[in-house]
């Protein structure tokens, strides 16, 4: 009766969650001066983005029984940020307005923490009149903290998802000025990415403060058990195909007696390919690696550099963290044939039997001549993008 109770006025405040938006961008927006006309057509978008994220809450049915403090935690990541958004000066530069979408998705749930972190954007660029290159920079980080928002919200894994998205930010302002570090005028991206520093650190923080107070929750709990049944469902599936093709062998040759059964073992090696294994391609001694650090110790060191982030984000992201690191150790590496390095890199990949998936790293790293397939070319191709671009600040 008591979990009745409280779902029912869950569900009451859900409700009026659309309608809370609208009066806060009314009530700021007669504060901020805003025109009568843009009250309306952002208290019409705030409307209907609330709408959507409230619509996905009632159909996701998260279990917000289990999340202490949940829909506290949402109206709040919800309502705050647009008063900021809507009062604050510059907020696409004094971006504080994004710990909303950053909290939701670490605490509670990682896809409504996008959905409300692409309204707030939204909003921001009606409210701003924002140039749309500013707004697509936002857009790239919401995908960002579609993939790193858990990694915010621990301790093992947030310098290395704040980097990435710090970094990345930086990647994206040289984008929006033609690879030139100067932003428009009045713009001040020093203060952007201190701003985005903030936000990302008071996430950790506030996350650990909810911990210590809520204990553990575990919103993402299902999520381990349909991997496992995915798993199971496919171990299955292999040992049937395997007992018909025993079958159908034994029946043409009785006397053979083959019996042909795919453990976990077999499956992880099918994974990785049955050519060349990782446990020879990552060995500091590997003679590719050798070759590679006697033609250019910067760029040996590069590829090393973008080896170990590829890693440590494919680790966060429960990706193929030796794909990553290999990826990123050899994906120039036909640079020490020639100046077309990616037609090279692919015939030294032949040649010394990279696994499929390293080739298509090699083919896929670099956007202008194909474009990422799977996580784990797309974590080698930022990485790339980011350490390229630290490199050329530092």
């Amino acid at each position: 009766m008591k979990a009745d109770k409280r779902s029912h006025r869950e569900g009451i405040w859900f409700s009026l969650w659309p309608l809370m938006t609208v009066i806060i961008i009314v009530v700021m927006g007669i504060i901020s001066g805003m025109t009568d006309l843009d009250i309306i057509r952002t208290g019409i978008l705030s409307l209907i983005l609330t709408a959507v994220a409230a619509l996905y809450v009632r159909i996701q049915k998260i279990n917000l029984m289990q999340i202490r403090y949940a829909v506290g935690i949402i109206l709040a990541s919800s309502l705050i940020p647009l008063v900021l958004i809507i009062l604050q000066p510059e907020p696409e530069v004094f971006s504080f307005w994004m710990i909303g979408g950053f909290l939701t998705a670490a605490l509670v749930d990682t896809r409504l923490g996008v959905i409300i972190f692409i309204g707030h954007t939204l909003i921001l660029g009606i409210a701003n009149s924002l140039m749309p290159e500013a707004i697509i920079r936002f857009l790239a980080i919401a995908l960002l903290l579609a993939l790193l928002a858990k990694g915010l919200s621990e301790a093992a894994t947030f310098i290395y998802s704040a980097i990435i998205i710090l970094s990345s930010n930086i990647t994206l302002a040289f984008v929006m000025n033609n690879f030139i570090f100067k932003g428009q005028e009045g713009h001040d991206y020093v203060s952007s990415l201190i701003s985005f520093a903030v936000v990302l650190t008071a996430t950790f923080l506030l996350s650990l403060l909810y911990k210590r107070i809520a204990g553990e929750a575990l919103p993402n709990e299902h999520n381990v058990q349909n991997v496992s049944n995915i798993r199971d469902g496919v171990q299955n599936q292999l040992n049937e195909s395997a007992a018909e093709a025993a079958s159908a062998i034994n029946d043409i040759h009785p006397d053979t007696n083959v019996n042909l059964t795919i453990d976990e073992g077999s499956i992880a090696t099918a994974r990785h390919g049955a050519r060349a294994g990782y446990d020879v391609l990552l060995k500091e001694d590997n003679e590719l690696l050798l070759k590679l650090k006697l033609y250019s110790d910067k760029l040996y060191n590069h590829c090393k550099r973008v080896g170990e982030l590829s890693a440590a984000a494919a680790r966060t992201l429960q990706a193929d963290d030796q794909l990553s690191m290999a990826g990123g150790l050899y994906h120039e590496i036909g640079r020490i044939k020639g100046n077309n390095y990616m037609e090279e890199g692919l015939k030294l990949a032949e040649e010394y039997a990279f696994p499929p998936g390293l080739v298509n790293i090699l083919k896929q790293h670099n956007i202008n001549h194909d474009r990422p397939t799977s996580v784990e070319a797309a974590i080698v191709m930022l990485s790339d993008n980011i350490i390229s671009t630290i490199e050329y600040i530092g």
